[in-house]
């Protein structure tokens, strides 16, 4: 029987301060019949043999749990199980925007490379309207459009949620933190900072240079990497103290121009459009050694791979022509296919994008 709950109180908690019907507590002792002695409101004193409502309990000393008091009743302490808060769930979508004339197009691929959208897409519908793309956790896609002074954001499935004007935005990228940052082509040249919902300014780095940039991407510890196409180099930048903290020569000259980039891990993987003597190119983050050239066994010599974009933090996506065809293709990180699925499409891509943490 349990001891009467008063005299717990009176004779070795003291006060204690009840919230409706549930009190914490820390365990103090494991019974090993599935009961445990508990300290509750952080009281120097435990009230003994608690059970709990879990069907395998493995509580530890220490552990904080709460306490009902089943129906109320002051006499019945059950120690509730943990509360466990579900991860959040990811949308590894890959977006794909090409175009055709004066129109472009919007693909939408599922993680299993499922085509699950592919048609004229009224909302960058006009010429010159896109530049680059992100996808945010959601799967929701931001879009570019430098030409059109606009900058996009839909949802999942293609539909327009918010749209402002922007001067130029050019290059676009999302940090595990969920937040978006532009390259802002101007006089001045700035890297912005906006809000993911209404993409209003936030913050912004302003860069005092005529340079022009390429191929924006995060690391997992919010490292910002561009590529300066004027100078030829891939720089690393620290977005919180606004400072530049490494750059190397890309090695490739002037087909470094329009290059993509990605980050798996401890390395930054770059595609440049030209396919200079490899397909993609790997340099450690930290931009101690030279890029690495390698070569992907889908595509043959005179094949192209136009575009890279990272996936989950362990793999990258990769858009190009085998043969005369336009193929999405995602890899794991050493360059070994997961899926290839063909888009038959007519016309110019516009770079691939995904979630990739």
């Amino acid at each position: 029987m349990f001891k009467n709950i008063s005299s717990i109180i009176k004779d070795s908690i003291g006060n204690i301060i009840y919230r409706g019907n549930v009190v914490t507590g820390t365990v103090a002792i494991v019974r090993g019949d599935g009961s445990y002695d508990v300290f509750i409101s952080e009281s120097d004193k435990a009230y003994p043999k608690i059970f709990t409502l879990s069907r395998n309990p493995d509580l530890t000393v220490g552990d904080k749990v709460r306490i009902l008091y089943k129906n109320g009743c002051k006499e019945l302490p059950i120690i509730l199980p943990p509360v466990v808060t579900a991860a959040p769930t990811i949308t590894y979508n890959i977006a794909y925007v090409y175009y055709y004339g004066s129109t472009n197009y919007l693909v939408i691929l599922d993680s299993n490379g499922n085509i699950i959208y592919n048609a004229v897409h009224s909302a960058i519908s006009y010429t010159t309207d896109q530049d680059a793309e992100a996808v945010d956790n959601n799967g929701n896609i931001y879009i570019t459009g430098r030409w059109a002074d606009k900058f996009k954001k839909l949802d999942n499935n293609g539909n327009l949620l918010t749209e402002i004007s922007v001067t130029n935005p050019f290059q676009i990228a999302i940090n595990s933190s969920g937040e978006i940052w532009l390259y802002e082509w101007t006089d001045d040249n700035y890297f912005v900072k906006r809000d993911p919902t209404t993409l209003a300014k936030l913050d912004e780095i302003v860069l005092n240079n005529s340079y022009d940039y390429m191929g924006m991407t995060f690391d997992s510890s919010g490292y910002l990497y561009v590529v300066n196409w004027v100078t030829e180099k891939i720089e690393k930048w620290n977005v919180v103290s606004k400072t530049k903290i490494a750059e190397r020569t890309t090695g490739l000259g002037n087909d470094s121009i329009y290059c993509s980039l990605a980050v798996i891990g401890s390395n930054v993987y770059m595609v440049n459009s030209g396919n200079r003597d490899a397909d993609y190119w790997v340099i450690p983050t930290s931009l101690g050694s030279n890029f690495v050239g390698h070569d992907l066994t889908e595509f043959g010599a005179l094949d192209d791979v136009n575009f890279i974009t990272g996936y989950g933090g362990t793999h990258f996506v990769v858009e190009g022509f085998i043969g005369s065809v336009k193929h999405i293709l995602k890899y794991d990180s050493n360059g070994i296919l997961v899926w290839d699925t063909p888009i038959v499409v007519t016309g110019s891509g516009l770079g691939v994008a995904a979630y990739p943490f």
